[in-house]
């Protein structure tokens, strides 16, 4: 999953147990909440239902 993730662009990274990390991570969304919203939509638009499984299932194993 990290990998479809680019920092700053179409969303944030931070350290697995960093609390502060994670809290201004959040916060940056926050900030922009229609920009991720919008990223969102367009991102739902190109995956199907089936890739997203795999995906799931792919992290989960």
């Amino acid at each position: 999953m990290t990998d479809s993730i680019k920092n700053g662009e179409n969303g944030y990274l931070y350290e697995p147990g960093n609390i502060e990390g994670l809290e201004k991570k959040l916060d940056r969304v926050y900030q922009n909440l229609d920009h991720f919203s919008n990223l969102a939509v367009s991102f739902a638009g190109e995956k199907s239902i089936s890739s997203t499984v795999d995906d799931l299932i792919e992290l989960a194993e």
